[in-house]
């Protein structure tokens, strides 16, 4: 069945559809035709639908439209539906957080702060708690952020996620987001991004990392179009590292849509493209440390070091101080 055709039991009024193409048209200013605006209901009904379980995944909505018939079951199919779902969702019709992205989450079990199984009774807990808070080394695991006071906000991104694992480390040590996009990013997942920088005050950076080919290279383009008030920088993988490392290359796709114009943008390339994992692993490392820290002051640094430094040693002294009064109150923690 054609995408444009809707069953009877999932429809639109001509009033509806008139009111949502005069919305968008507002917000972005092009004015959908009646079918896409007519979808962009059905889409909105399904979602009213199902919302007492939750958020839905677009996918999720898309097979509730082929069940009922409203579109076909096929590749072109699901890109028109995303294709109208991102204008609906531009153009304020459908709420951009509608759908949740469950590719790119992690869930992790919520623990509870203390396991009162790890303790006999509610004394021998307390006790336990001040040997953990009077323990001479416990002050080290106080400390401040890395970045803060920093004039940068910074987030790296790379394109597939088998690299996450090698710089995650890094990442981790270095006091950055790591972001794993997974190719192109859907319009839910580059929404969390926007709220997510809107929420901060400094300068905002997005370092990216991605395949030297159509797909790579237009990803990058689609960040630095689509994310407003932010520094996108593609760091890796560019055309000198082709020559500089001797980079094994890979054939292009020439069905790829977008080959014309990346060849037309690389002629130096000619049929040829290139993984971002053929980069030697130091030099990958290393990249992404080197302009990671080219936004890190480490003057700001210092000092907030000192102002951490000045308060553990004042930490230590309480504990000095607690725990005098405890052996004069005759409470013995034991080891």
């Amino acid at each position: 069945m054609p995408e444009e055709k809707l069953i009877h039991l999932l429809t639109a009024t001509e009033q509806e559809i008139e009111e949502i193409r005069n919305l968008i048209a507002d917000k972005i200013g092009k004015r959908p035709h009646s079918e896409s605006a007519r979808l962009i209901a059905v889409i909105g009904r399904i979602l009213e639908e199902h919302k007492q379980f939750g958020k839905l995944t677009v996918r999720q909505v898309y097979y509730q439209l082929v069940s009922r018939g409203v579109i076909e079951n096929s590749k072109s199919s699901y890109q028109k539906y995303v294709h109208h779902l991102t204008t609906g969702r531009k153009g304020g019709v459908i709420p951009w957080d509608a759908f949740e992205d469950r590719t790119r989450m992690f869930y992790k079990e919520t623990l509870p702060e203390y396991d009162i199984s790890s303790e006999s009774d509610p004394k021998d807990a307390l006790k336990s708690w001040f040997r953990y808070a009077l323990n001479p080394k416990v002050s080290t695991r106080y400390n401040l952020s890395r970045w803060k006071d920093q004039p940068y906000y910074i987030e790296l991104w790379i394109e597939k996620d088998a690299l996450a694992g090698f710089l995650s480390p890094l990442c981790h040590d270095l006091g950055v987001g790591l972001v794993v996009s997974r190719g192109y990013t859907s319009y839910t997942f580059k929404q969390e991004a926007i709220q997510r920088f809107t929420e901060r005050d400094e300068d905002l950076v997005l370092l990216y990392l991605g395949d030297l080919d159509p797909s790579g290279y237009d990803i990058f383009r689609c960040l630095k179009d689509e994310i407003d008030d932010v520094l996108v920088e593609r760091i890796g993988l560019n055309l000198e590292d082709v020559i500089q490392y001797s980079l094994v290359p890979n054939l292009i796709k020439e069905d790829d849509t977008r080959t014309k114009g990346f060849k037309k943008f690389f002629p130096e390339l000619g049929d040829n493209v290139y993984e971002l994992d053929a980069l030697p692993p130091g030099e990958l490392m290393d990249r992404a440390r080197r302009n990671i820290l080219k936004y890190f002051d480490e003057d700001i640094h210092e000092e907030n070091e000192k102002e951490a430094r000045h308060w553990r040693a004042n930490f230590t002294d309480y504990q000095k101080i607690i725990k005098k009064k405890l052996k004069s109150s005759g409470v013995d923690l034991g080891k």
